[in-house]
């Protein structure tokens, strides 16, 4: 799943942690294909944490009080404990670097956004940013880490929810989405393709004042 060489580059990052980060791995043994690639994932990345990650995994079938708490419908599911990140199917291919940087920058609290901090305290109702998304698309990796970033800065009152839409088709299905990367905000399809971030902020602003 990892070469050693990949698996360097990610403990080189890792040395950056700073708070520690607590992963819940919602899966099944029943329609969940990547299930097990998802759970070793996380392994893999708690081996290379120094301690500092940890994961747990969380039976969808049996362990229903969990599934209702994290609001899971769809699998896998990753919920980032402490945050309003969440990741609906495994983060690889090109989704694998953002999950990454997005774990090192909720453990540090530092995110590329620190100058819109201000702007993005502004939103104050809680809202949902759905990134749909695929392993293979070249631009949603920044449409990933600018949802993540204000979501981060927002102290989760934005819930950052990325998509992986191969692996959980009905989602992309639901809202018409024809190409990715698309940002769903509360249910609405805003954007397609990578947004500007200051039109996303005022654009999550204005939802956040309905």
């Amino acid at each position: 799943m990892m070469s050693d060489s990949v698996k360097e580059i990610v403990k080189q990052e890792f040395d950056n942690l700073e708070k520690p980060i607590s992963l819940k791995v919602f899966t099944s043994k029943n329609n969940c294909p990547t299930a097990a690639d998802t759970v070793k994932l996380c392994k893999i990345l708690t081996e290379l944490s120094n301690g500092k990650i940890s994961y747990e995994e969380i039976s969808f079938d049996t362990q229903k009080e969990l599934v209702a708490k994290y609001k899971v419908k769809w699998l896998p599911t990753i919920i980032i404990e402490g945050c309003g990140v969440r990741y609906t199917g495994i983060p690889a291919g090109g989704e694998f670097a953002p999950f990454i940087r997005t774990l090192v920058m909720i453990s540090t609290g530092q995110t590329e956004l620190a100058h819109l901090k201000a702007k993005i305290k502004e939103i104050k109702k809680p809202i949902v940013v759905k990134t749909i998304v695929t392993s293979r698309c070249p631009h949603c990796p920044i449409s990933v880490l600018m949802a993540n970033q204000i979501s981060i800065e927002s102290d989760g009152v934005v819930i950052s929810d990325i998509v992986e839409g191969y692996q959980n088709q009905e989602i992309p299905m639901k809202y018409e989405v024809t190409g990715v990367p698309a940002t769903i905000i509360n249910g609405q399809k805003e954007f397609v393709g990578v947004p500007n971030v200051g039109k996303f902020v005022d654009k999550l602003i204005t939802v956040g004042r309905k």
